[in-house]
């Protein structure tokens, strides 16, 4: 039954709201020097989304779109959208459950330097269940817990190819108020995956711009944890712009296979992101930057850690909207 149901409503998003979600994330910026709005100063800036008192559930859609640095530099290319529509519901005043349907969208143009083109295509994405809690914990010197935890299905064809049974992950922000319009945020985000196999046969399509596509194949190991860590430090310059600057961290384990000999099972990064909040209104808000990774640990031994560099450099917009 939920399979069929899942199959249902997928097709009926596909048709529908991605069209028209995935258009507005590009045109609403047109939007930005005509709307504004007058708000509490400090709220613009958490990641955490409060409910309005009146009322138990909402719709909501999110959408995370990046495109290489290295490509974007030369004129068009195409954009990774990852995108979800949740129904939210708040089980209290400080805890809320969302049941969250994705997808992932590559829009048309060159994905890197050498040419190779992609078309338009969408596909769903793993669905998940998160209960949110606001306030986990208070600390000393008015320091704020709040937390997430996530449970992901292996809904998508990308799961079920590596044959993973569940992924788990957690959200833990530590916010402190500096003062009226400063924020310092402390994010750690760990990952679990639950494989019933250590590697998995991957192919890859490489299409030229005269439509030619050739598959590419390759055994990779299965994904098995992560560690994301960032201090972020945002300051609200007006009610629609509020800059912010991150410092990141991240770790990576995957399985050892012995099918790959000499596999590198760790890996981790150090980032720098350079971004602002540009806030509509109540409903509508985006997160707008630049970001630069260096690996640290096991990196390819031809690429040298050079900051900002456009190749281990992208461009991002999150959007946040309330729908209902």
């Amino acid at each position: 039954m939920l399979p069929i149901l899942y199959k249902k409503i997928k097709a009926l998003a596909q048709k529908t709201l991605l069209k028209t979600a995935w258009l507005f994330s590009f045109i609403s910026p047109l939007l930005f020097t005509n709307l504004s709005w007058s708000q509490e100063v400090i709220s613009t800036l958490s990641a955490y989304d409060n409910f309005s008192a009146d009322r138990d559930w909402n719709l909501s859609y999110f959408n995370f779109s990046s495109s290489s640095a290295d490509v974007t530099q030369n004129g068009i290319a195409s954009w990774n959208l990852y995108q979800y529509l949740a129904w939210n519901y708040k089980l209290s005043s400080n805890q809320r459950l969302s049941l969250r349907m994705a997808f992932n969208t590559q829009t048309p143009g060159p994905y890197d330097n050498k040419g190779n083109f992609r078309s338009l295509t969408t596909k769903g994405s793993d669905f998940h269940i998160v209960y949110s809690q606001y306030n986990l914990a208070e600390f000393p010197y008015e320091w704020d817990l709040n937390g997430s935890f996530y449970l992901y299905l292996p809904t998508s064809d990308s799961s079920q190819e590596k044959n993973w049974v569940a992924r788990t992950r957690a959200w833990l922000l530590l916010e402190k108020k500096l003062n009226r319009r400063t924020l310092l945020s402390v994010n750690l985000k760990p990952e679990y995956y639950f494989n019933s196999q250590k590697s998995f046969l991957r192919t890859s399509y490489s299409t030229s711009s005269e439509g030619r596509s050739t598959p590419r194949y390759f055994v990779n190991n299965n994904q098995k944890a992560s560690i994301e860590s960032d201090i972020s430090l945002s300051y609200v310059l007006n009610s629609t712009f509020s800059p912010q600057f991150s410092l990141g961290f991240t770790q990576n384990w995957t399985e050892n296979s012995d099918h790959i000999k000499n596999s590198t099972t760790y890996r981790d990064s150090a980032s720098i992101e350079l971004a602002t909040w540009i806030t509509i209104n109540s409903q509508l808000r985006f997160l707008a930057g630049y970001s630069t990774e260096a690996i640290l640990t096991n990196r390819p031994s031809q690429q040298e850690i050079i900051p900002f560099h456009p190749n281990q450099s992208q461009f991002f917009i999150l959007t946040f909207w309330k729908i209902l």
